[in-house]
């Protein structure tokens, strides 16, 4: 069998997690090696566990977003269910897993139950709060569902599906680079590059959807003039569509090979071997950030978070 190693990649979640706290990045990608196992050491379990947490908020927008992987695929297959149908199965899948949660479900198989943060540490969700978060999620599938959006990957023909919720991979500068497109079509010779979102317009998005730009152009052959990139705000119901610009996919690469450069040089070795060390990872020490970060046990040895 072979050894199961930790290597080096890339990914934009994890860039935003080295930008935001470099502390918070190692106990990620390093700290939680290993702590799947009851054998782990004590820290990578724990780290293992706050790995698999998810907050309120990120909860919702993974609620959102599996729903629709689903609706595409029933479309995909001309399966397409009703908007009350999605909502009632979707209902379900929340009430299933805020029991998990409550039930600290996670303690025993952290990869495949819910753990949210707010649980874990004492943050009050109200009743009123567990309304609007089920009427968010309502809301967005609502909106995709009696969207131009919706209506327009109706009409797909079968050859013209190119990708669902599929994590890929491609090499920049030599490193392994992941991805996952929420949605991709062909038809009509461009392709259609679509990004659910629940939360609010971001840079972000734009600098994300440019890497998928980069990699639509270096794997699946298509220049960016044959591009379109749509980010949908599912809470709003808004959406842009842009084609991207050459110069953008030069920009996109020096950023990816910028933040490769960055992540490598705090490691204790070359690229390859990967080994990192916390003394590298400084903490940031930024109430406001850190009385969200799930690790928060980890750097201060208390669930009590700053006010």
């Amino acid at each position: 069998m072979a050894e199961f190693r930790n290597t080096f990649s890339w990914s934009f979640s994890r860039h935003k997690t080295f930008a935001e706290c470099r502390r918070r990045y190692y106990w990620h990608y390093y700290g939680s090696w290993g702590g799947w196992s009851p054998d782990g050491p004590d820290d990578a379990r724990l780290a293992y566990r706050f790995k698999r947490m998810q907050s309120l908020p990120m909860w919702l927008g993974d609620l959102v977003h599996r729903m629709i992987e689903r609706i595409l695929g029933d479309m995909r297959n001309q399966e397409t269910n009703t908007l009350d149908a999605y909502q009632k199965q979707t209902r379900a899948w929340m009430n299933r897993e805020w029991k998990q949660s409550l039930d600290g479900l996670w303690k025993w198989k952290p990869k495949y139950n819910l753990n949210l943060f707010e649980h874990y540490y004492g943050v009050e969700i109200t009743p009123k709060d567990r309304e609007a978060a089920r009427d968010k999620v309502f809301n967005c599938l609502a909106n995709f569902m009696t969207s131009e959006i919706f209506d327009r990957i109706t009409r797909l023909k079968p050859a013209e599906w190119k990708t669902i919720e599929s994590l890929e991979q491609f090499l920049v500068g030599g490193c392994p680079a992941y991805l996952k497109i929420d949605c991709a079509t062909q038809s009509e010779g461009r392709v259609s590059i679509y990004d659910w979102k629940t939360g609010r317009e971001s840079d972000d998005t734009l600098t994300q959807l440019a890497c998928y730009a980069l990699y639509a152009c270096q794997t699946w052959g298509v220049p960016v003039e044959k591009q379109i990139l749509i980010p949908f705000y599912l809470d709003s119901g808004s959406f842009s569509e842009t084609v991207p610009a050459a110069e953008t996919l030069i920009e996109t690469k020096d950023f990816i090979l910028r933040s490769i450069g960055e992540m490598t040089a705090a490691l204790d070795s070359t690229m390859e071997e990967n080994h990192a060390s916390p003394a590298n990872f400084a903490l940031r020490d930024t109430p406001s950030i850190c009385k969200r970060c799930f690790y928060y046990e980890l750097c201060y040895h208390t669930r009590n978070l700053p006010s």
